[in-house]
């Protein structure tokens, strides 16, 4: 479960699979069991809370599936979630949707530029850095010409923190992040840019 560790070469994984699955189970209010015996293979079973019962958004308590949604309150803000990994985008923009912002997604640099050239404005967006045709921090400095001050939250199992350092006034967070973890960080943004 140790994050980052593969046994693949460079660019052929980033080691966060199983990462990311003991993520989504723990996030359910669930775990993940694995054993595996020489000669006999391995056996992954993973467990969720039954049916009906939401886990909290922090994976602890259970509570009533209808207090995550926020929306009858109205949009906390807008999202713009770019992340080249389907599955992990699709698990943030479920979470922060959970917790009520309004959330766009693009799959890569150009096409969230794509989104900000329509006009679209962001109260923050939460990047991936390493992704093909654009890295993260490319995106960050291209964004913001189109929407100067656009909060910044890098959530990259990228593993040089120099070169974070284009985008200094950004939050970074660190691959695999809980969703909790992320809307705080999300929240906290919003907070900053609107004193």
């Amino acid at each position: 479960m140790e994050p980052f560790f593969t046994t693949k070469g460079i660019g052929q994984g980033t080691g966060l699979g199983l990462s990311q699955v003991y993520g989504i189970a723990r996030q359910s209010g669930g775990d993940v069991r694995i054993e595996s015996s020489a000669g006999r293979g391995t056996t992954v079973r993973i467990l969720l809370r039954e049916a009906g019962r939401a886990a909290r958004p922090d994976g602890n308590t259970a509570i009533d599936p209808s207090s995550l949604s926020q929306l009858d309150q109205g949009p906390l803000g807008s999202v713009l979630v770019v992340d080249d990994d389907e599955d992990v985008r699709g698990i943030f923009v479920a979470g922060l949707e959970a917790y009520g912002y309004r959330v766009y997604e693009a799959a890569d640099g150009p096409a969230a530029l794509h989104v900000l050239e329509q006009g679209m404005t962001m109260d923050v967006a939460v990047v991936d850095f390493a992704m093909p045709r654009m890295n993260g921090a490319a995106l960050a400095r291209a964004a913001r010409r189109l929407q100067p001050g656009l909060p910044i939250v890098f959530a990259s199992g990228y593993a040089d923190t120099a070169a974070f350092e284009a985008v200094p006034d950004a939050t970074i967070l660190r691959k695999p992040i809980q969703i909790a973890e992320l809307a705080d960080a999300v929240r906290r943004t919003l907070r900053i840019g609107a004193a």
